[in-house]
């Protein structure tokens, strides 16, 4: 499928798909898709570190109890990044840039830096995909969630993203590549139309192709 190769299916966790009725929702499964643990797939695409160069990013889809058997600091090196990714999604569901305080502004970029390793210096850095992706409506993580995507771009795998939201992750590469390279036209971009991009959070991960070839 292009620049994205999947390294492996994984499998659906049946006992965690519980109807929403309930009053728990795992996050492995929405009506447009279910999110097989251990799903692992490899994508090449720009750097979010060098304006110029391509990576690697890899893409795992997880579950929090994976986690039980670290040790207490990478325990703790998790649960920051994690903050940061909600830190940063709050920001992105704000609605307009423009409203935004300059200590809102401050703080998203301060927490994408040590997220990423990204460091966004110019208010302009990024200025247009930012604004078009804080104009689209989130759908808010539940509270008992299980689900976790771990993202790690091989041009700084010391940094590993883990978030809650797929589109969170997705939107985190997006800007910080559209901030490295915000002299040049988005390489992955349709031009013919306003605000839409070649891929969505999902395709970009792999997941929504409905054809796998072997």
């Amino acid at each position: 499928m292009g620049s994205i190769t999947v390294l492996s299916l994984g499998s659906p966790r049946v006992d965690l798909l519980v109807p929403k009725s309930t009053g728990s929702d795992s996050g492995f499964y929405n009506r447009n898709y279910i999110y097989p643990h251990r799903f692992r797939s490899m994508r090449i695409f720009w750097s979010m570190r060098e304006p110029a160069k391509r990576t690697v990013y890899y893409f795992d889809i997880l579950q929090l109890s994976d986690f039980d058997s670290l040790d207490e600091s990478k325990l703790q090196f998790i649960a920051q990044s994690m903050e940061l990714t909600r830190t940063i999604e709050s920001f992105f569901a704000g609605g307009e840039v423009s409203s935004r305080s300059p200590e809102e502004v401050k703080q998203f970029r301060a927490a994408l830096n040590l997220l990423t390793g990204v460091e966004c210096t110019a208010s302009s850095d990024g200025s247009e995909v930012l604004a078009d992706i804080c104009q689209r409506s989130r759908v808010a993580v539940d509270a008992g969630a299980q689900i976790v995507f771990r993202v790690v771009c091989m041009d700084n795998p010391q940094c590993p993203m883990y978030s809650q939201s797929i589109h969170t992750a997705y939107d985190i590469i997006r800007f910080c590549v559209f901030a490295t390279r915000s002299n040049e036209r988005f390489a992955a971009g349709r031009r013919s139309v306003e605000n839409v991009f070649g891929l969505n959070a999902h395709q970009f991960f792999g997941i929504g192709f409905s054809l796998i070839p072997r």
